[in-house]
């Protein structure tokens, strides 16, 4: 049931699912949708869960650090090309 976490109107089914790992019972979550759905969404929006969602959600989800080092690699900074002001 992802109406509960629409409260902006939003219909994105991922990113229901992502305010659903951040604020419903784990428990609930687990159950209601499946272990490899839930891994994907985690892993492809790593960077928007705390570092403590993160650990937990690694535990839960069974996800191997292979996994996580090439999750973390996609979301690597990369150097931004320097503006030079107009001169005055």
């Amino acid at each position: 049931m992802l109406n509960n976490f629409s409260w902006d109107k939003e219909k994105s089914k991922v990113e229901l699912l992502i305010r659903k790992m951040k604020f419903q019972d784990p428990r609930k979550t687990v159950a209601e949708h499946s272990k490899d759905e839930l891994k994907e969404v985690f892993l492809k929006n790593y960077f928007r869960f705390s570092e403590k969602e993160k650990s937990f959600w690694k535990v839960i989800l069974d996800i191997s650090e292979e996994e996580l080092a090439k999750c973390k690699s996609n979301f690597e900074e990369k150097e931004l090309p320097k503006i030079h002001p107009y001169p005055l």
